[in-house]
């Protein structure tokens, strides 16, 4: 704060207002718990989490904000590159949640893919808004829990490989297969990422949270009007016989 500050007292001609063509990101981190140690090192919870971060980023606005946002952010990379289920667990981040609700930019079940990237540019470009979104995170204490229900569930060998270090002994393969195992035999949506089966099975663990929220859910797919080939009048043979025929559907 003091170098910010001696920056804008000796060079304040060389600032310029903003032209509405960059968002502004401070990640944060968990926010954890309020305490002594906490106040004395970082001065508030709020600040340990923005500390925890990893810094503010600029970004020039386009049609891709939304998607660069989300890189930056930690919740599309190699191992995470479903946009759809990137945008699923950015949604769902209760703080992000919030933000996004109070801007009235929250997805809505009619939402697709394409309307949740809008709305969340839309956010990013909101220059009245905090400018703080929370990085996509695991906690080493949430992933044991995981791993120790998937070995109660017998999806899980009791005996971790080796060579396995993402935890527990176990390799992040391992447990991504044991999700998938776990999330079919539990009826849960389908999912390709590991952080979305993740986030899909925490869901559920912690269903019974009265102070949990409802999940915010929003389709892959636009459906597009009628085929022109195909004819759409109710009750025609073409909507009776083959009514999945009669629409196509857009990413």
């Amino acid at each position: 704060m003091l170098a910010v500050d001696e920056v804008i007292k000796t060079k304040p001609s060389t600032w310029k207002k903003s032209s509405g063509q960059l968002a502004l990101f401070i990640p944060c981190g968990p926010l954890g718990r309020s305490n002594e140690k906490t106040r004395q090192t970082f001065g508030s919870k709020r600040a340990k989490s923005i500390f925890r971060g990893g810094g503010p980023f600029v970004l020039k606005d386009s049609r891709d904000l939304a998607l660069q946002a989300l890189r930056q952010l930690g919740y599309l990379d190699e191992q995470n590159a479903d946009e759809f289920e990137a945008m699923l667990c950015f949604v769902n981040e209760p703080n992000n949640k919030h933000h996004l609700r109070k801007l009235d930019l929250l997805p809505r079940r009619s939402d697709c893919t394409r309307d949740v990237k809008e709305k969340l540019r839309a956010a990013f470009r909101e220059d009245a808004h905090p400018t703080w979104w929370h990085r996509q995170t695991t906690s080493a204490a949430r992933v044991k829990q995981i791993v120790e229900l998937l070995r109660q569930a017998g999806v899980l060998s009791k005996k971790p490989k080796p060579a396995g270090q993402y935890c527990s002994g176990y390799s992040q393969n391992d447990i991504s297969q044991a999700l998938s195992i776990y999330a079919r035999e539990q009826q849960l949506p389908a999912c390709k990422t590991f952080n979305c089966l993740a986030w899909r099975i925490c869901a559920r663990m912690n269903s019974e949270d009265p102070h949990r929220r409802g999940t915010v859910e929003f389709r892959r797919w636009a459906l597009a009007a009628c085929r022109p080939d195909i004819s759409c009048r109710s009750g025609s043979a073409a909507t009776t016989a083959a009514p999945l025929q009669t629409f196509r559907l857009l990413h």
